[in-house]
């Protein structure tokens, strides 16, 4: 599924089941049509099915996410998803948006617990965090790991600051916006993706 709006900022194309899952789309006040294309497999043997609700958002709604965001939360805390989970989809770029609640200055994130599937494993299935050289897929939490000389981004099959850790830890996020971008390159297909919970932390 891709959906195609009238400015440049359109979410990646999307596949496998999403059940539950949101999107927005900047629409620029535009009176320009935005699409959507669901493109179907030839396979008879293949269940395809979909059911997509459409809301527009006026320009000044508090509801409105902010800009370059294609998922927003707005809770204290809840559980994120990569696209297609538990597949990882490839060719993605998408940034999924916490908003910042009262008196809460800081977001942790952990994996939410499982190995089947793994609910963490992004671009490789190498069985320790890789924080210096995610160069087929990544996830990058904002304003995290600076203590631990990160860079914030991290891949593979463990969620932690430390290149070359065996464990998921946790990872906090320190300061608003808050924000984990998900990028993948064309053709990653084999891993699963990512499932993480998060709890917004008091000032």
């Amino acid at each position: 599924m891709s959906v195609a709006g009238p400015t440049d900022q359109d979410p990646p194309a999307i596949a496998g089941t999403n059940t539950g899952y949101h999107m927005y789309v900047e629409t620029a006040r535009s009176t320009t049509a935005t699409t959507i294309t669901v493109t179907t497999s030839a396979s008879t043997s293949t269940a395809q099915s979909w059911q997509i609700k459409v809301s527009q958002i006026e320009c000044d709604s508090t509801s409105k996410a902010p800009e370059g965001c294609t998922q927003s939360f707005t809770s204290d805390s809840g559980t994120i998803y990569s696209y297609g989970y538990p597949n990882e989809l490839d060719s993605q770029e998408n940034t999924i948006c916490i908003r910042s609640n009262a008196n809460k200055c800081k977001v942790d994130y952990t994996v939410a617990g499982g190995t089947s599937p793994d609910t963490f494993e992004i671009g490789g299935t190498i069985a320790a965090a890789e924080t210096d050289d995610c160069t087929t897929a990544a996830v990058h939490v904002s304003n995290s790991c600076q203590g631990n000389a990160g860079s914030g981004y991290v891949c593979q099959e463990e969620f932690a600051c430390v290149d070359g850790d065996t464990i998921s830890g946790v990872i906090t996020s320190v300061g608003a916006p808050f924000m984990v971008t998900h990028t993948s390159e064309t053709g990653v297909t084999t891993t699963t993706g990512f499932k993480l919970n998060y709890v917004q932390v008091g000032c």
